[in-house]
């Protein structure tokens, strides 16, 4: 039996945390890159920035999501928690990601303190004042129904000026789904 949207609001509210990534005007947020992973990323022709310790370089925008970037930013700081690009079925937004409340607790102070020197390094690498920033408690915004949502995923091109999208297919095995108790 399927949930009415109310409820399915409410029981995500009290469970998750919902992140939402805003502001990326040029272009994806940065990762950081393992030192070990340094030569690598040279040789495929990545630019890179030092900032806070950390060497970051840009992800990549094909098949750019932020439950992605968000799994690849908490795996690097150790964190194995689970993020969740779908609730009880149904597909969020590609800007939106969710957390079990319990687990980001735990990972909180330390995100905070690597997304800001990834902000610092965005604005040293792209240029300009603006930064991605993460909004936490957002609004949960559906796509639909896991089974009636293509998997699909954008190749971003930049432009000057201007960000371009192109739409790609990809089949992918079981999808990550948080289901309620």
């Amino acid at each position: 039996e399927k949930m009415s949207e109310p409820d399915i609001l409410g029981k995500a509210e009290s469970m998750f945390v919902v992140a939402s990534l805003r502001s990326c005007a040029r272009g994806t947020p940065l990762l950081p890159v393992r030192k070990a992973n340094l030569a690598e990323a040279l040789s495929i022709g990545k630019a890179f920035v030092e900032i806070g310790g950390y060497l970051w370089a840009p992800a990549e925008s094909e098949g750019f999501t932020f439950p992605t970037y968000l799994r690849r930013l908490l795996s690097f700081l150790g964190f194995d928690q689970c993020v969740f690009d779908r609730l009880d079925g149904r597909l969020l937004a590609p800007y939106q990601a969710a957390i079990h409340g319990r687990d980001w607790e735990l990972v909180e102070a330390d995100f905070t303190k690597l997304f800001r020197c990834q902000q610092a390094a965005y604005r040293r690498l792209r240029g300009g004042k603006g930064a991605p920033k993460v909004y936490f408690g957002t609004r949960l915004s559906f796509l639909g129904f896991c089974s009636e949502v293509p998997q699909v995923h954008a190749r971003v091109t930049e432009r000057n000026t201007f960000v371009e999208w192109e739409e790609i297919s990809q089949a992918q095995g079981q999808p990550r789904s948080a289901e309620y108790p």
